[in-house]
């Protein structure tokens, strides 16, 4: 009884299923069905094109018998594929036979049908012809943006104010990581030029030859200055001349560079990783995001990112792993002889590393976006940070620490009102102290606190000007644009074998120390001349600077093996605190930005294509309503029903079919019309040629299926009620 109540249960409950729900067999069915048939179809037709052109060259009196003769084979395979599909149905008509009934069709009634395809196909130009508008403006932007090998480059530096520096070591590491080709450093200074009694202060470029030849710097005249690898330059021992100058204020005495690298001050401690030191306040520079791990380890699981917030933020100081760069990740040494570096841990808003629009609200810089939690508030997470790209504020800390050999050193950062009023000092990780303001800090803006931090250093270092001499191994060439010679007056065919007088200016950032060096002047020829008028600079032999003494470099272009694995190389040059650009940023970009236009002007066509498919559709409607008494009069001579239906929908399809092939042809001739009058005008204004089209061939391939999809669709309505038309009904008149 049980049993039985529970069976009539089930079936109750099948019997409350909606119908649609029902039908879903059915509907999984026809669209089989109809799958089928268009592939079929594709099949045949694609066979029955090409049977064409053999029957007419068999038939024709001037093709050769052994030309005849292999196509006849030709044409006797192909009739035989065709017949071994078409002897599954023995009794219906064949597929061929079908074809040339519909075409008679078409035929018969040529204006309809000439109107009909037209639309169709003047719906299909204007979707190939604004689809390859905006694919071939953005390959014309991307190409006037970056070449080929930009985009498995990228550019490393330091933000503003930060404590990371790029040293020779920082070079080697980058170099070490997998997937990098080369990494080609470049050092920025200002310079004085002198030329005929006059002084210019010009911005100068420390470079090797691979890094011009990288950057597509190509001389308009002249040659590019060739160069070796990177030497190997320390101001730790300096040899002292005693010589003043007008500007050597104080009787400071000038020096010539040269010596060997004083080690790095070694520092122990018994505390471990994961030891705690202090409580802190700090403040993340702006416009840096900072990697959020759950332990203190590199090797630990990313949580998230994070960014500065408004106001001084609380946490604390932990010792951790180490990390690059080794002069802030290696401060010392654990009880067992382990690296460490310091670490913050506090609770910070997290944000995703993921691509997403600019323009929408919540998109950070196009990559970062917010975490939400269960409440659907931004998510908050205890995490640690590396102590990079951050400036401590505040440190309450007692540790003991052993210097090699002298025992009871004690680190301790004291903060504003525990040691003057007014003031913080603030210790970098080679032990020296540069006073900050900190009074106020949490009210300053970006700019405001990046100032800040320039004002504090500035005031700190940069106490004694120091001149230096150029050495004799220095190469003196420079290649110049085309803005400096205007500036030193220079006539630009005969400037090439020119030399002007120019004496550079190192400030602290670039050296060991805060001394500002500056060089005598000495004479440097123009080897080569590069395009640029908006400001005036040139470059300069990497070596030429290094003997000045520069340990730190301005910035990095790392070369990737590929450009599928710059974003790779990126990744881990970021973990360790440096900022990275890349012109696959704006390229990306670009792409977002037209893809989005591809689509408004994929729309405006496929509103040109919606209105050529109804006029087919009321084509083949009208056409089924002239042709019921010949519907009729084929069924009465023995036409199925089912070849009745693909009759019509044949005749639908090969429509399509030829709106598709002649609206993608009139689509590329118009593209090339327009870029044919573009370059004409850029010709006669020495812009050279311009084509501002491109169609993809996946593109080509996905309008043909489109133009052959629409033919299908709109031919279902008319063949469906072709089969219900009665032989009876449509002859009982005749």
């Amino acid at each position: 009884m049980y049993r039985k109540m529970k069976i009539n249960k089930i079936f109750e409950f099948i019997k409350n299923i909606p119908n649609f729900f029902r039908k879903i067999p059915y509907f999984l069915l026809k669209l089989w069905e109809g799958l089928r048939f268009y592939a079929v179809f594709m099949f045949m037709f694609t066979l029955y094109v090409l049977n064409i052109p053999t029957v007419f060259l068999i038939r024709s009196h001037r093709t050769p018998n052994m030309i005849r003769f292999t196509i006849m084979r030709f044409n006797v395979a192909i009739a035989r594929i065709a017949q071994k599909y078409d002897t599954q149905f023995a009794s219906r008509m064949s597929w061929f036979d079908l074809f040339d009934l519909a075409f008679r069709n078409m035929a018969f009634k040529k204006t309809r049908s000439i109107i009909t395809v037209g639309g169709m196909a003047l719906g299909i130009a204007a979707i190939v012809f604004l689809v390859s508008l905006g694919y071939g403006v953005q390959n014309l932007v991307i190409t006037r943006v970056a070449k080929l090998d930009e985009m498995k480059q990228v550019d490393v530096s330091t933000q503003p104010g930060s404590r990371n520096k790029i040293t020779d070591k920082s070079l080697e590491d980058f170099k070490s990581q997998d997937y990098v080709e080369a990494a080609l450093p470049l050092v920025g200074v200002a310079a004085k030029v002198k030329f005929e009694g006059s002084v210019t202060d010009v911005a100068v470029y420390g470079v090797t030859t691979k890094y011009l030849e990288n950057s597509a710097i190509k001389p308009i005249d002249g040659v590019l200055f060739k160069t070796e690898d990177t030497v190997s330059i320390n101001t730790h021992s300096i040899e002292e001349k005693g010589v003043e100058s007008e500007e050597n204020i104080g009787g400071a005495p000038e020096y010539v560079v040269g010596g060997d690298v004083s080690g790095v001050m070694a520092v122990k401690t018994q505390s471990y990783i994961g030891d705690r030191i202090g409580d802190i306040e700090y403040t993340i520079f702006p416009n840096s995001w900072l990697r959020v791990y759950s332990e203190p380890k590199l090797s630990s699981k990313v949580i998230g990112y994070t960014k500065r917030m408004v106001g001084v933020q609380y946490g604390e100081e932990y010792w951790g792993q180490e990390y690059v760069p080794a002069e802030y990740g290696r401060i010392a040494q654990s009880g067992s002889g382990e690296w460490m570096g310091k670490w913050i841990k506090a609770m910070v808003p997290v944000w995703e590393q993921k691509n997403c629009p600019l323009h929408e609200p919540l998109c950070e810089e196009g990559r970062y976006y917010p975490t939400f939690d269960e409440s659907g508030g931004q998510m908050y997470a205890i995490g640690y940070t590396p102590e990079l790209e951050i400036m401590v504020n505040k440190v309450v800390s007692n540790f003991l620490v052993s210097e090699e050999g002298v025992l009871g050193i004690e680190d301790v950062r004291t903060v504003l009102g525990d040691s003057a009023p007014g003031d913080s000092a603030v210790l970098n990780t080679t032990g020296q102290s540069s006073p900050v303001n900190a009074s106020g800090l949490e009210q300053l803006s970006d700019e405001d606190y990046i100032a800040k931090v320039y004002e504090s250093s500035a005031s700190a270092g940069l106490s004694q000007n120091t001149k230096v001499v150029l050495p004799d191994a220095a190469q003196r060439e420079a290649v110049v644009n085309t803005a400096f010679l205007k500036v030193l007056g220079f006539h630009e065919p005969n400037s090439v074998g020119s030399k002007f007088n120019v004496s550079f200016v190192l400030t602290g950032n670039l050296l060991d120390s805060n001394k500002k060096v500056e060089s005598e002047f000495t004479e440097y020829k123009i080897v080569g001349i590069i395009p640029g008028d908006d400001s005036p600079f040139f470059y300069v032999p990497l070596n030429d600077l290094r003997y000045l003494g520069v340990t730190n470099f301005s910035q990095v272009k790392i070369i990737a093996t590929a450009a599928e694995k710059l974003a790779e190389v990126r990744k881990r040059v970021e973990s360790g605190g440096f900022l990275t650009s890349s012109v696959v940023d704006t390229v990306a970009q670009i792409n977002q930005l037209f893809s989005t236009i591809r689509l408004i002007l994929g729309l405006l066509g496929g509103v040109a294509l919606g209105v050529a498919s109804l006029g087919m559709f009321n084509t083949l409607t009208v056409s089924l309503l002239e042709r019921t008494r010949e519907v009729g009069l084929m069924k009465a001579m023995g036409m199925t029903t089912d070849e009745v239906k693909r009759l019509f929908l044949t005749e639908s399809i090969l429509m399509g079919f030829m709106g598709g092939v002649i609206g993608m042809f009139l689509g590329f001739i118009c593209g090339k019309f327009i870029s044919l009058i573009l370059s004409i005008m850029g010709l006669i204004k020495g812009a050279g040629f311009i084509d501002i089209t491109y169609i993809p061939p996946v593109f080509l391939l996905l309008i043909f299926f489109l133009s052959l999809t629409v033919g299908l669709v709109t031919g279902i309505y008319p063949s469906r009620r072709a089969t219900k038309i009665s032989a009876l009904d449509a002859l009982r008149y005749e």
